[in-house]
C-alpha cells in the first residue's frame, strides 16, 4: 500500500551520506522534496536512524529512516529539499538513460 503523500521522481543518483559518524556512499533510488528512498553498498539502516545525505548546496540534508529493509530504506527530510534539485535529479537519471539507450 502506497503511504507517500507525494509523487516522488525516478532517479539513481550516487550521493555521500552519514549515519552520524560513519561515511558511506547511498544510491538515491527516487526522490521528492519530502524524501527519497535509498540503497547503501554496505550498511544495513534501522528505522529511525538520523541520516545526513550529500544532496548538492552548502550542507547535508538531514533525514530520519522511516522504514528499512537490509540495505534500502525510506527516509523523510527533517526540511523540504527544493524543487530544483528534485528536478536535478531526475534531469541526471534522464540523461543516464538516453546514454545507457544510445550505446544498445
Amino acid at each position: 500500500m502506497e503511504r507517500r503523500s507525494k509523487f516522488r521522481s525516478l532517479t539513481n543518483v550516487v550521493v555521500r551520506c552519514r549515519v552520524p559518524a560513519s561515511p558511506e556512499r547511498a544510491t538515491v533510488q527516487d526522490l521528492n522534496r519530502d524524501g527519497c528512498k535509498v540503497v547503501t553498498q554496505s550498511w544495513i539502516l534501522e528505522s529511525g536512524a538520523t541520516i545526513l545525505l550529500e544532496l548538492g548546496g552548502t550542507r547535508p540534508t538531514v533525514g530520519r529512516v522511516m522504514w528499512a529493509k537490509g540495505n534500502h530504506a525510506g527516509i523523510k527530510f527533517e526540511r523540504m529539499v527544493p524543487s530544483a534539485l528534485v528536478e536535478a535529479f531526475e534531469k541526471r537519471h534522464e540523461e543516464t538513460i538516453a546514454i545507457n539507450l544510445s550505446w544498445a
